[in-house]
Formats: structure tokens, sequence, C-alpha cells
């Protein structure tokens, strides 16, 4: 089905962008838009990186099959009111909706929207992608700070332990007592690297609409391809060999 939304939903720390990478990983041609840099999990499946070239990463929706992550400009964000304002948001989300036929992803989507705001090119993506053949995959640290038109027109989520009772009482009305009982009790992520030892991502709760849902027990594989992208990137940005390990320990978002 074409047009489907999926949300993907916890805290700091839990392994959503570790599970949105799975989803990337299934896709033949899908664009993620990464405001924190230093998160790796999406350079395993990444077949290239866009550093705030926005054209470029436009012309590269020509190819026939991709798996793009885009970072934006960071001189251009500013603060607006109480919005963080990335000016090149607008622009990825209108060359993918003119491309179609793909899987856009939004990370960290609470900072491009709010339960009062969204901006009009995404707002149109949500409502009118399935014309397009787009399929929308959002990851957010809480269900209470996103837009309304979003949530409402997801019909999968991903969710792990959420305790903030606002998060708890949209899941309530989007999914049910039940789920928000269910979503309350997951196991939490461990991380272990600190010590030494590994990380092992928190339960989640995957829901759809019409089915209800099931829980499942986070990943725990590594994707051996996240070296090689992070070597390919770092000497095309002309990293010096000697120091293009430094930032290769993967992060949970």
């Amino acid at each position: 089905m074409w047009n489907n939304i999926t949300g993907i939903v916890g805290p700091k720390g839990s392994g959503k962008s570790h599970k949105a990478a799975e989803l990337v990983g299934l896709r033949d041609c899908a664009a993620i838009y990464q405001i924190v840099r230093k998160d790796t999990n999406y350079l395993g499946v990444a077949t290239d990186i866009f550093d705030g070239d926005i054209k470029a990463f436009c012309v590269g929706l020509g190819e026939e099959q991709f798996r793009y992550i885009y970072r934006p400009q960071r001189e251009a964000k500013h603060i607006e009111g109480n919005k963080i304002v990335l000016p090149d948001f607008s622009p990825f989300v209108a060359c993918c909706f003119e491309r179609g036929n793909m899987t856009m992803v939004v990370d960290e989507a609470h900072f491009l929207c709010n339960p009062r705001y969204i901006p009009a090119q995404f707002w149109e993506s949500i409502i009118t992608g399935r014309h397009e053949y787009i399929d929308i995959i959002w990851v957010s640290q809480r269900f209470s700070m996103i837009h309304h038109d979003l949530t409402a027109n997801t019909n999968e989520l991903y969710l792990y332990r959420l305790n903030e009772p606002a998060d708890l009482d949209v899941v309530e009305k989007r999914c049910g007592r039940e789920i928000r009982d269910r979503v309350a009790n997951l196991r939490a992520a461990d991380d272990q690297r600190k010590v030494g030892g590994q990380f092992h991502p928190g339960e989640y709760f995957r829901w759809t609409s019409g089915e209800g849902g099931s829980t499942d027990e986070g990943s725990t594989v590594v994707n051996n391809n996240v070296l090689d992208m992070q070597d390919r990137y770092a000497e095309r940005s002309g990293v010096p060999e000697a120091h293009r390990g430094e930032t290769q320990s993967a992060s949970a978002v």
C-alpha cells in the first residue's frame, strides 16, 4: 500500500533510529532527512550522503534505486519564536514529492513540527502523498509533540516504552487504553557500551490501524556497511585517512 505512514516513537536511547534504519534497508528508494549528524544508525543502509547540497540531492533522486541521507545546512538553521527553522526541509520534501515512488524518512520529527504547526509541504505530503506513491516514516522522542494530522494519518506505529503522561494520553486516544498500558510496561533499552558491552534496543510494540499490534524485541544486528559508508563519506569530505575512525562508534537515538 502506497502512502503508508509509519511512526516510530520512543525516548532518546531507546533504539528507534536503529529500527528506522532496518525499515529503510528494505526499500529500493528512500531518502532520510537527518538532523542529528552524529547518529550513525543509517550509515549501514545508505548509498550516499548529501551534506547540505539540496541541488545535488534533487538530481540524485533521478537514480533508479537509492537510499540517501540528507543532512541540513548547519549555518541556515535559525529560531523563529518557539520554532526551529531549517530552510532546506521544505525543498527536501518537495523534491521527494516530485520524484514520487519512494519512501521519505523524517528523523527527529519533533524538531520540524509541533501540535500547532507543520510546514505546508510536509502537510501536503501527508494528506496527498498517495497520489505520488510516497511512503513516510517519521521518528520522534515524543508522541505529544507531533502535529495531529501526522499522527491521525499514521497507520503503523512502533512504540517503545513511554513514561510521560502526555505521550501516553496520545497513545490511548490513537490506539486505546490497552495499548497505553502495554507501552508503559515495555522493557527499556540496555546500553552497556561505556563499560565495553553492547547496546540492546528496547522492546517495542508494533501497532497497525485495523489490525491491533504485537510486542517484539529490538534487533541487535550490526551492518558491516557502516564503516565502508563512513570511509567513503570521509574521503569525499577531505577527512585525512588517519582520522576517519574517530566517529565510528554506533549511536542509538
